[in-house]
């Protein structure tokens, strides 16, 4: 089941413009804190190497449901591995409430639904899979920085309403069909059509409870402490744990314990060496651990840094679902990384002398 946050989400952003890396932010609303999201991966191809703006607040439609995060319980940080990152997805949106829009479906009297752009952000990691799906958002491209900064919005789909047919099942019960559509490449498109009958109102997100754990197992929930949707004041057993952790008491596993033993990465494409690369950061996900890709490296180069130089390092289960990360990068082990850096260090060191002397 994953975890989805967008009906909480006012606005974001989203930067794949450095090396195999996608940073950003989330601004939630009713909780005034911006949550950091730092995944492995590229965006999907019509947003690769672009940095994206989103806002989510100012769609005038009915169906889009709003929710508060001022009492939910959200990590402040996710880390993971991209999945399918686009703004290419449509959905369909009605411009009345959900009720009110199954109601009239009932009575034969379906109101008209519009198509429209649908956000799609979807990564693995330390909370499983993470789901932002924003109909009818704002988005823009946003190029340069501070005063140069320049926004270009994408722009809105202009396709009028459908009227809603067949809302009758075969066993005369009422029935409402989502259709989602997504762009597979530049010549095929996928089209996933989703019936929701009378029996299946209740729906998968969080629906009347505002309870954000409702959506993890009782087994995950007793594993960070947490028993009907609330902390228990586990906070200072973390801490304990994780002493011991720093002070090397606690035993732990190899990293290629949790990914597995290494691949044949000689037999290996580039496409199946990244998707070997992104399953086993999102296994290091769910332990609170962040793998960083330098620019220097392609993703079968980060893919084999992590077996062949990071294999051996410990992880320790005591991280998953804490408030502490682990962080490994490719720089630390990247040549061109640390001329970069010996190159900065020089520029520093002229640049402190020329100011002294003045």
């Amino acid at each position: 089941m994953a975890l989805r946050l967008g009906d909480y989400v006012v606005r974001g952003e989203m930067d794949n413009r450095h090396g195999y890396a996608t940073v950003g932010w989330l601004e939630l609303r009713g909780s005034g804190e911006f949550l950091r999201v730092e995944l492995t991966g590229d965006l999907s191809e019509d947003l690769k190497g672009k940095r994206i703006r989103f806002e989510c607040s100012k769609s005038g439609y009915k169906s889009l449901e709003q929710k508060s995060a001022s009492e939910g319980a959200f990590p402040d940080r996710y880390v993971g591995a991209t999945a399918t990152m686009t703004a290419d997805h449509r959905v369909k949106v009605f411009d009345c409430p959900i009720g009110e829009f199954y109601m009239r479906c009932k009575m034969g009297e379906p109101a008209p639904t519009f198509w429209r752009r649908c956000l799609y952000l979807e990564w693995y990691g330390n909370c499983g899979r993470v789901l932002v799906e924003l109909p009818d958002a704002s988005v823009w491209i946003v190029e340069g920085e501070g005063e140069e900064e320049r926004m270009h919005r994408l722009p809105d789909i202009e396709e009028g309403p459908e009227e809603v047919a067949n809302w009758e099942g075969e066993d005369g019960a009422s029935e409402i069909e989502i259709v989602e559509v997504e762009r597979v490449d530049d010549e095929k498109t996928r089209v996933t059509r989703t019936r929701v009958s009378k029996g299946d109102e209740q729906s998968e997100g969080l629906g009347e409870s505002e309870d954000l754990y409702s959506l993890f197992s009782d087994e995950f929930k007793e594993m960070i402490g947490v028993s009907d949707g609330k902390a228990d004041g586990g906070f200072r057993e973390e801490v304990t744990q994780m002493e011991e952790v720093w002070e090397g008491k606690a035993n732990g596993d190899s990293l290629r314990d949790l990914i597995g033993q290494r691949p044949d990465f000689e037999a290996l494409s580039e496409a199946e060496a990244e998707n070997v690369l992104k399953i086993a950061v999102g296994k290091m996900g769910l332990l609170n651990i962040a793998y960083h890709v330098c620019e220097h490296m392609t993703p079968r180069e980060a893919c084999r840094y992590l077996w062949e130089r990071l294999g051996d390092c410990q992880v320790h289960h005591q991280m998953e679902g804490g408030s502490w990360f682990c962080h490994f990068s490719t720089a630390d082990g990247c040549p061109r990384c640390a001329e970069v850096m010996e190159r900065e260090e020089l520029d520093f060191e002229s640049q402190k002398e020329n100011t002294d002397e003045d």
